[in-house]
């Protein structure tokens, strides 16, 4: 499990079809098509070096983030809760 500063999440949504497109970043599985709008894609394995792709056949969500202006998603298996303190 993990914590995602509600702060900077933009949107929780179903994960859209994941367009592959060439880039070797660590972590990056794609594209998707939100609304007309193309939005990278990563997996929590950006986060662990020794992971190629955390993304499974779970990984049902995408929560649309931004951080220093820049909107991206994170494909994640599940989001079981949101607050605000």
């Amino acid at each position: 499990e993990f914590l995602i500063p509600i702060s900077e999440v933009k949107e929780v949504a179903e994960l859209p079809p994941v367009r592959p497109f060439p880039v070797n970043i660590h972590g990056y599985e794609g594209i998707v098509n939100i609304r007309g709008n193309i939005v990278p894609l990563f997996s929590m394995s950006c986060f662990f070096p020794d992971k190629q792709s955390l993304v499974t056949p779970k990984t049902n969500r995408l929560v649309m983030m931004t951080y220093d202006g820049n909107v991206f998603g994170i494909a994640v298996d599940a989001v079981k809760k949101t607050s605000v303190k």
